[in-house]
């Protein structure tokens, strides 16, 4: 229960320095490294309820990655 807990804040955590940023590359970076801190805490706490987690984390690295090529290209072609 205190891995979802404490999964459950380090996102909102990292959500709202999501939205308080301006900068899209901060955005990434802070929320990529909050996701990913959640992510390792449930890995070595090796918790069932962690799973989904995981998949939040995955998810969120496709949409920082798909947003970052975006943001790039955008920056190239404009």
């Amino acid at each position: 229960m205190d891995v979802i807990l404490i999964n459950i804040l380090l996102m909102s955590i990292a959500f709202i320095l999501f939205k308080a940023f301006k900068n899209g590359a901060n955005k990434i970076v802070v929320f990529t490294v909050l996701s990913s801190s959640a992510a390792a805490l449930a890995f070595f706490l090796s918790s069932v309820y962690a799973i989904p987690f995981y998949a939040l984390h995955l998810v969120w690295l496709l949409l920082s990655l798909i947003f970052a090529i975006k943001k790039q290209a955008k920056q190239h072609w404009f």
